[in-house]
């Protein structure tokens, strides 16, 4: 069976501008090192601003220039309302939390 490398990245409570600028390097690293599949856990998130939802969408077509995936998990309410009003949510693949994408085998 073939594994996929996979990054999991568990940002820090407020998905802001800086915040979310070192989650999107993270991301560009690992890209740059092969990895493809990438998981951000929002369990900790507690708000995101216009700039962490600019910065997200900036990610997702970091991914998808790529030539990877991208996949969002553990989203509360207000963010998962963030996405909604923004007209974005259906863009993104979101799991209710990082079991339920486990359970895909996607980063297996």
């Amino acid at each position: 069976m073939r594994t996929n490398p996979l990054l999991i990245s568990y940002p820090s409570p407020d998905f802001s501008g800086a915040s979310a600028t070192d989650v999107r390097e993270e991301i560009q690293d690992a890209l740059g090192a092969g990895i493809k599949t990438f998981l951000i856990n929002f369990q900790e998130i507690e708000s995101m601003d216009s700039a962490g939802l600019r910065i997200l969408v900036a990610i997702l077509k970091d991914v998808q220039t790529a030539q990877g995936q991208l996949f969002l998990c553990s989203l509360n309410e207000p963010i998962q309302l963030l996405l909604e009003e923004a007209g974005i949510s259906r863009t993104f693949s979101i799991f209710a939390n990082q079991a339920e994408f486990q359970e895909t085998g996607l980063g297996a």
